[in-house]
């Protein structure tokens, strides 16, 4: 003869690990909701700002040991943490300068000391990552 759990007590067992298992994921889903959803609206609205942004070289010009290059914001927005970059022929780094603002509708100068040869730069937005513009030296 087999014993087995009576069907009244599995009920039982079965109802208290449903409850159980929804208690938790009661606590556990408006927090995951709330977060979700403000992370989701930040980056909408990141990507909002970003349409309407844009970069372009006005200038760019080496002299034997100092480069300086001109951007101008092309867009409706201000880039803040914008990076330019001069690359060599081997498209290795040969400086970077960081944390550039260009608002918007303004010329900004960014000038890189005591390097060598530039092949060529890129400036792209730490803020709107789809931004990113190369120049040819």
């Amino acid at each position: 003869m087999r014993k087995g759990i009576s069907p009244i007590l599995a009920s039982v067992l079965l109802f208290a690990v449903t409850v159980s298992v929804v208690g938790i994921f009661a606590n556990f889903a408006p927090n995951l909701v709330t977060s979700l959803t403000q992370e989701t609206g930040q980056q909408a609205e990141s990507q909002i700002q970003c349409e309407g942004a844009g970069l372009t070289f006005e200038g760019v010009n080496y002299d034997g040991s100092d480069a300086t290059y001109v951007l101008r914001n092309t867009g409706n927005e201000d880039l803040l943490n914008v990076s330019v970059i001069s690359f060599n022929a081997n498209n290795g780094v040969i400086k970077q300068t960081e944390d550039i603002n260009a608002y918007t509708g303004n010329l900004t100068e960014v000038q890189q000391t005591g390097i060598a040869q530039p092949e060529y730069v890129q400036a792209f937005s730490g803020q709107c990552g789809s931004i990113e513009i190369r120049e040819e030296l």
